[in-house]
């Protein structure tokens, strides 16, 4: 009888155990379903600025949704270049991208604004253009893309390298062969100057340089280091003609199925990690130039007389162009620049 008692008692025992558990597994499975997890993509080395902004994004939207939405980033472009990525992004099939709208450009023709060349003349300039009506337009206008932009993340002023000679005029760059971005403006402003300009993308670039198959490219030079071009590149030329910005983006599927208030959130936090990101990105091209120098690179500047020769010569690829992306789309960003420009007099 005793015996039986036991038996009875231990198997309820078991019993309301086996519930418990199912029920703590059941909610544990509720929590996990309950977070939005989403993938973010980007090109950039984990030294890189725009990686480490990208890194406190998630710690800081992880943390500001109370673990409600997750990200998890992927840099240095295992996700696939940064076509693919925006190709992905558009598909629903990664979540979050940050980078250069330039494989897009064909697409939408007001992004090829970015490569006019010398059309900002500082930082503080482009990022009162990006950060006011104009720049939040462009971004908007990624809807009909099923993509959401988010912030104008970042950027920076480009500049030349080469493995041939150093470029101290015009004239010099005759002939090389170089990588640009994928851009038809790009392209046409390059070939303009007297370059044998090739798009691609930009994974291919490193070994397309060390073989020889290119004689440089034109990248800022944080990238230039983080990315150890020092390696196969021997001339650096500063220039500053084209100032690229970065976007923040997301796919509208993923935007899609936060809630108005995560969606604030992760807002809200973009534009204080742009603000980070700007600082970063400014902090190390300030000391940079002397690394490279002092990884064997030959460090020059381009003479003012030279780079009015460039402007002369890219002058009617951007009047061409002008037309192309819409003459009453470049006059609201020109009278953007204008603003800024008179306010600093």
């Amino acid at each position: 009888m005793m015996q039986s008692r036991t038996r009875r008692l231990i198997t309820k025992t078991l019993t309301a155990l086996a519930g418990a558990t199912l029920m703590l597994g059941g909610l544990s499975s509720a929590v996990a379903q309950d977070v939005k997890r989403a993938k973010l993509g980007h090109s950039f080395s984990d030294s890189h600025p725009r990686a480490v902004a990208m890194k406190q994004f998630a710690a800081n939207v992880e943390k500001a949704t109370g673990g409600k939405v997750a990200i998890d980033v992927y840099g240095s472009a295992v996700l696939g270049g940064e076509d693919k990525m925006l190709i992905a992004v558009q598909s629903g099939t990664q979540d979050l991208y940050m980078g250069a709208l330039s494989p897009i450009s064909a697409r939408k023709k007001e992004l090829q604004i970015f490569d006019f060349p010398f059309l900002f003349g500082s930082d503080a300039e482009a990022a009162y253009v990006l950060d006011g009506p104009v720049g939040r337009k462009i971004l908007d206008g990624l809807g009909d893309m099923n993509v959401q932009g988010l912030v104008w993340a970042g950027g920076a002023f480009r500049n030349m390298s080469n493995s041939k000679r150093s470029l101290n005029t015009m004239s010099d760059m005759k002939g090389l062969k170089v990588r640009v971005m994928q851009s038809p403006m790009a392209l046409a402003s390059f070939n303009a100057m007297g370059m044998n300009a090739v798009p691609m993308a930009f994974p291919e670039v490193y070994p397309a340089l060390e073989i020889r198959a290119l004689d440089g490219y034109e990248h800022p030079v944080v990238d230039m280091y983080a990315n150890k071009m020092f390696e196969v590149q021997k001339y650096l030329t500063i220039t500053n003609h084209v100032y690229t910005p970065v976007a923040l983006l997301a796919s509208k599927k993923w935007w899609s199925s936060l809630t108005p208030d995560q969606q604030k959130t992760v807002q809200k936090v973009a534009e204080e990690t742009r603000t980070f990101q700007r600082s970063e990105e400014l902090r190390q091209a300030a000391d940079v130039v002397s690394q490279l120098k002092a990884k064997g690179m030959s460090v020059t500047e381009m003479p003012a007389a030279e780079l009015e020769k460039i402007r002369v010569a890219v002058q009617p690829v951007i009047d061409k162009n002008t037309e192309t992306i819409g003459a009453e789309f470049a006059q609201s960003f020109y009278a953007e620049l204008k603003k800024f420009r008179s306010a600093k007099r």
